[in-house]
């Protein structure tokens, strides 16, 4: 079995009840507006496509930990605390979750018509930041907390073995999947969304991939700017810097 596909002993420890297919080769993805729900998704508003794990904000807390033993100077200490991080219950998540919608299919990519301006790809890092800093560094959706990129990336250089960050994902530390901070366009941008303060959230990596670029109303999500973010002392963990 390939490492880097999850198990059904994996699914079932997060328990979530979605499963993974593959998209079929070649195809793109784009917008899906008018394309079918996800399950019962026309009748089912939900505030993420799976509950929050707690494994993973225990783990997001932990990493925190062994990035103030780093800072502190006690790096045997951190290095046990890393160790500590559970990859395979973590993994479990990135898979069933991120990867669930899959399901649904996909459509061929919508083409910007001929002469409109390019679009960024992604926001510029001041909006990023503002954006995270607004959302309290936490997931908008499923309001677990996420770790800065540039923390990630710190801790990797510290323990380039025990915190891989490699370019697939079976290379990866599965922190760096669970609980990595991403924008995320509440309308797509394949469907018109904009890089405007307005339109983007704070998002863990599984509840963005998972969504791809699916609207809320095509997977009966609710509009997480209606639920006011969760602000307390959680920090990204952004002090914790290359």
């Amino acid at each position: 079995m390939r490492p880097d596909l999850p198990t059904s002993a994996m699914r079932r420890r997060c328990g979530c009840s979605l499963t993974r297919k593959h998209r079929p080769p070649g195809t793109g993805v784009g917008c899906l507006r008018g394309g079918p729900p996800f399950g019962d998704a026309a009748n089912v508003e939900r505030a993420s496509l799976c509950p929050r794990n707690e494994a993973v904000v225990e783990a997001a807390y932990t990493f925190r930990r062994a990035a103030r033993l780093v800072i502190d100077g006690d790096t045997a200490a951190a290095q046990a605390v890393v160790a500590s991080l559970d990859d395979e219950v973590l993994r479990s998540h990135w898979f069933t979750v991120g990867a669930a919608p899959a399901a649904l299919g996909v459509l061929p990519r919508t083409l910007p018509p001929a002469g409109a301006p390019l679009v960024p790809k992604t926001p510029g890092a001041g909006v990023i930041a503002a954006v995270f800093a607004r959302d309290g560094w936490r997931c908008r959706w499923c309001t677990t907390p996420v770790i800065a990129r540039h923390a990630l990336r710190r801790m990797h250089l510290v323990f380039p073995v025990l915190f891989p960050r490699g370019d697939r994902d079976a290379d990866r530390h599965a922190l760096l999947l669970a609980a990595g901070a991403t924008p995320d366009h509440v309308l797509p941008r394949s469907c018109g969304g904009t890089h405007q303060p307005d339109n983007l959230v704070t998002a863990c990596w599984p509840c963005q991939f998972a969504r791809g670029e699916y609207t809320m109303e095509q997977l009966g999500l609710m509009d997480p700017r209606l639920r006011p973010p969760v602000i307390d002392d959680w920090d990204g963990v952004a002090w914790f810097r290359d």
